[in-house]
């Protein structure tokens, strides 16, 4: 289980929330507002000075790499997975300036 804490820090919970641990390893400096999931890859999108920053973790978010950089009035406004017909998945990113699919 995932959440963000105080909208800077990700934490992760192996016991149903009993015990919670940091995982911001390769994240890229940011105040992090929205998370999703799609099979074993996290996805994180994040807010800081004017840009919003993307990142993914493939080892249930030990590390992090950053996937995109773009300029932003302000923190996403959403993040969410979508999987086509085909089983194809893909993430939408909702800025104020629109939104945007990613293939992640």
């Amino acid at each position: 289980m995932f959440a963000v804490l105080n909208a800077a820090s990700l934490i992760y919970s192996s016991s149903d929330g009993i015990t919670w641990t940091a995982k911001v390893t390769g994240l890229p400096a940011s105040t992090y507002y929205r998370l999703c999931s799609f099979a074993a890859t996290l996805i994180a999108a994040g807010w800081s000075s004017g840009t919003l920053t993307v990142a993914k973790s493939t080892d249930s978010g030990a590390n992090w790499s950053s996937v995109l950089t773009i300029k932003s009035g302000a923190a996403p406004t959403g993040l969410c997975t979508w999987v086509d017909e085909d089983g194809a998945a893909a993430v939408w990113l909702g800025t104020i300036e629109g939104a945007y699919l990613l293939d992640i």
